[in-house]
């Protein structure tokens, strides 16, 4: 009997380490820009990275709200990145001292979402950001894990720009120097790792204090995210529990006959 229950203890391990196994993946945003977006219908950057089985990646948005571009056409034609208008301002020029606050309406999202019977375990957000002279000099990253309750600070590396000062990290809000041209701090690297694995993920990016309510800001041409697609528990334990109770019960009636 004893022989008998390590050879099932056997079977049964054997199986749990075949079921969980995960697909890596990653996925990119590339060459955005913010032609075609309007004071009346965003229509959103498409994903246009390699497809991902098991993964659907939403288009990256504005939020609802009056932060579309404040130009006569309603369209940003002459920038390139995913930038909006209507910030909220509090910034003054050549000044560190912000009189503004976040507004928890306005913000740059995207979201990606697992088959049924997977979830989303996350490694790494990579981004840059970009802005006008009178663009909103601070921004956070937030996201659904924690229902964008605080700002993200897990990052290993921190955006620059050609020529610029250290961009600045108070808590999660990244703080810009100002510039008199428009211009990207690139190479933000955010360490997803902390994130418990999830059926879907929502990132939100938001931005505050422009020292001009036309000043644009928002992501620069770039983004790049990277994880893992693994069985979701409840799926998986059951299945898994059940081949190897079915193996068990096969084995000990071989043995009792």
């Amino acid at each position: 009997m004893r022989k008998s229950l390590i050879i099932v203890a056997t079977i049964f391990f054997g199986i749990l380490s075949i079921g969980y196994t995960s697909t890596l993946f990653t996925g990119s945003f590339s060459n955005m820009n913010s032609v075609g977006y309007s004071t009346t219908a965003p229509i959103g950057q498409a994903y246009n990275g390699t497809p991902i089985d098991g993964v659907t990646v939403s288009k990256i948005n504005p939020s609802t709200g009056p932060i579309y571009s404040s130009t006569s056409s309603g369209t940003l034609t002459s920038y390139n990145g995913v930038m909006f208008s209507s910030w909220g301002t509090g910034a003054t020029t050549a000044s560190n001292v912000f009189t503004g606050a976040i507004d928890l309406n306005k913000y740059i999202t995207f979201s990606l979402t697992a088959a049924p019977g997977s979830q989303l375990d996350m490694t790494l957000l990579e981004f840059g950001i970009r802005r006008t002279p009178s663009g909103a000099r601070q921004f956070q990253l937030r996201t659904s894990a924690d229902n964008y309750a605080s700002a993200f600070n897990n990052y290993t590396t921190l955006g620059q720009r050609s020529g610029s000062t250290a961009l600045t990290n108070s808590g999660g809000t990244m703080t810009m120097d100002d510039h008199t041209s428009t211009g990207s701090y690139l190479g933000f690297r955010a360490d997803l790792t902390s994130l418990a694995p999830s059926d879907s993920i929502d990132f939100r990016l938001y931005f505050f204090n422009a020292e001009a309510d036309a000043g644009v800001a928002g992501l620069s041409t770039t983004l790049t995210f990277s994880g893992a697609l693994v069985p979701e528990p409840s799926t998986g334990s059951m299945v898994l529990l059940g081949m190897g109770g079915l193996a068990a019960v096969r084995l000990l009636r071989r043995k009792v006959s």
